[in-house]
């Protein structure tokens, strides 16, 4: 897996491409996936009011170093409401695909300074 893929076309007004090193997942669902199948998520199918009690319950269970939150019947929408999905270290070093975050700030540092050197050759 490449350390960072172009997300967007170059910038109009910059030439720079944006690039998405922060994200290794594929995509929500399969992190989302990920965190069940490691006991790291945990559904919630009762009904619930997306503004305050999806946020009580989050902040409850995020207080207390809790799992991520899936609410799958969220009052007046169609779709559910993901939660705390970052809530700890081990779930951004998993979802970073990193093993610490000593090492993601390394590879932005590597990725600033492959950056650099190339704008420099430019000149």
């Amino acid at each position: 897996m490449p350390l960072a893929t172009p997300i967007l076309a170059p910038l109009p007004l910059t030439g720079r491409v944006l690039y998405n090193i922060a994200m290794s997942q594929r995509s929500l669902a399969d992190f989302l996936e990920e965190l069940g199948h490691a006991g790291e998520l945990i559904r919630v199918e009762a009904p619930v009011d997306p503004v305050l009690e999806a946020a009580a319950v989050t902040d409850r269970v995020a207080k207390s170093g809790g799992p991520g939150l899936l609410f799958g019947a969220v009052k007046g929408h169609d779709i559910p409401l993901a939660t705390n999905l970052l809530g700890s270290e081990e779930r951004i070093c998993r979802a970073l695909r990193a093993a610490s975050l000593a090492d993601v700030a390394n590879r932005i540092a590597a990725k600033l300074r492959e950056d650099f050197e190339r704008a420099r050759k430019l000149r």
